[in-house]
């Protein structure tokens, strides 16, 4: 076990203040320079970052107490504390700026790995690797650990972690090539041993200290850190004012600290409630939309004579399972072709513009040996027949007119700038799920949330719902 672990278990058992001090510490340079990475070099934005981070190491001292290593943990909890902040202050501002950033890769090649253009993606970069990758990363170029402690660290032999560095440095470098920065791993190494790492302001580890540990007392954290609660919490990033004004601060401090947990838990309970209501709805959806599926396929499959049943009809399941997949492949073709229609400013000719690796379908689901190739995109509905002679039929609901729910090809969708592919093929989806279960009426392009219960996924339909309030038309 680490030194960390141990000041950490120390924290968490005996409720030692001193030892999450020396903790914090220790680690608040690695913390706050991947903040500041991350906020975009705002150094009080990554000040209150950083305050996050501690206090919810203070707050999961008992849970973490048995990790071996502290490293990776902090780092990950400092991305997703970071990200928190910044979509919550800045959202449109970090979206220019990284756009911008990312522009300027693309446009730039150099053998090296240049800092300016290294920083604005490396967290991003290192976040694709394995936890365990990542954590040798960190230890050996952030904290310039050497591969002997590296490897007691992790339970190896001083040459395996070596290795393990060695592999991990490189996976990385494949991820930051594919974002435009290329160089060798040697040189990787060398870039990231000389920045990452960045020192925390002055006073920073002792205000971040003893806030998270009033934080992590009125939260239910380690025993005897109650004890702390007459302490300030000052605005991380402040000099420490004088001694005096202590007991202020934390009145202070408490109050704001109260505040803003009773809008989080608001927020949580709201959030909690919507999306109960949209898995409830989405079920609902799901039996209508079978039912509706089930009994437009008995309506268009012809009957065949008696001695025909005999002797090709399939059993009941298996007719079911066709049944099944034939549809689920026309509502996938339908909302391709929306897709296509929206990208081309066209309609697609044959189904090999939609279907294939990197296209839009990268494979169709044939069941019953159906021929999906001669399919008419001219009509009004979409027909296959099977070698065994039945016919199934689905009413094309991409063919009505785009314009109806405010689509321009390439431009708008529901009147809104296009969303993101994913997004946007959710949408359709969703869209096409809506007409099936209201006879084919178009959604209400004025109210999003008689689509939610469209989406198969519930995190889904709440990005959609983000989305249509993130760029709501301005008021006349």
């Amino acid at each position: 076990m680490t030194e960390d672990a141990q000041l950490l278990r120390r924290f968490a058992e005996e409720g030692a203040q001193d030892a999450f001090a020396e903790l914090v510490r220790r680690q608040v340079n690695l913390v706050y320079s991947a903040a500041l990475r991350q906020v975009g070099g705002d150094a009080h934005l990554a000040a209150d970052v950083t305050q996050g981070v501690f206090l919810a190491l203070a707050r999961s001292a008992r849970s973490l107490a048995g990790r071996p290593v502290l490293t990776g943990w902090l780092y990950t909890t400092t991305r997703y504390t970071a990200a928190k902040i910044v979509r919550t202050r800045c959202r449109r501002q970090a979206s220019e700026a990284e756009a911008h950033a990312m522009n300027e890769i693309l446009h730039q090649g150099t053998p090296e790995p240049d800092w300016d253009r290294l920083r604005p993606v490396l967290d991003e970069a290192m976040h694709e690797l394995s936890e365990r990758d990542r954590e040798a990363i960190l230890l050996r170029y952030f904290e310039n650990r050497p591969f002997a402690e590296i490897g007691a660290a992790c339970g190896l032999p001083e040459n395996s972690a070596r290795m393990r560095v060695e592999r991990a440095l490189d996976k990385l470098r494949v991820r930051l090539a594919k974002r435009g920065i290329t160089s060798t791993a040697a040189a990787l190494g060398a870039a990231l041993s000389a920045q990452p790492v960045v020192t925390a302001p002055a006073g920073l580890a002792a205000t971040v200290a003893s806030a998270s540990v009033v934080g992590a007392a009125a939260g239910g954290g380690a025993p005897g850190a109650w004890s702390f609660m007459s302490m300030t919490k000052l605005k991380v990033g402040a000099v420490c004012a004088v001694v005096g004004l202590l007991g202020v601060g934390a009145y202070v401090a408490n109050g704001i600290r109260v505040e803003v947990e009773r809008e989080l838990a608001a927020a949580t309970d709201t959030s909690a409630r919507q999306t109960r209501e949209i898995a409830t709805l989405r079920e609902e959806n799901r039996r209508l939309s079978n039912e509706i599926v089930r009994l437009n396929a008995i309506r268009t499959v012809p009957v065949p004579p008696p001695a025909a049943r005999m002797v090709a009809a399939p059993q009941p399941d298996r007719a079911a399972q066709v049944r099944r997949a034939v549809m689920n492949n026309f509502m996938m073709i339908s909302a391709a072709r929306d897709q296509f229609y929206f990208k081309n400013g066209r309609t697609p000719a044959n189904l090999d513009e939609l279907v294939g690796k990197e296209k839009y379908i990268r494979q169709l689901n044939v069941a019953d040996g159906e021929d999906y190739g001669r399919l008419d995109f001219t009509g009004r509905k979409l027909s296959v027949t099977t070698p065994s002679g039945v016919t199934f039929s689905f009413p094309d609901l991409s063919y009505s007119p785009p314009v109806r729910l405010g689509m321009l090809p390439g431009k708008q969708m529901l009147g809104r700038p296009m969303p993101a592919a994913s997004l946007q093929a959710a949408i359709l989806t969703a869209i096409q799920a809506f007409r099936l279960a209201h006879e084919l009426e178009y959604p209400p392009s004025d109210d999003p949330h008689r689509l939610l219960s469209c989406f198969e996924d519930p995190k889904v339909a709440a990005d959609f719902l983000e989305w249509w309030e993130a760029h709501k038309p301005a008021s006349p």
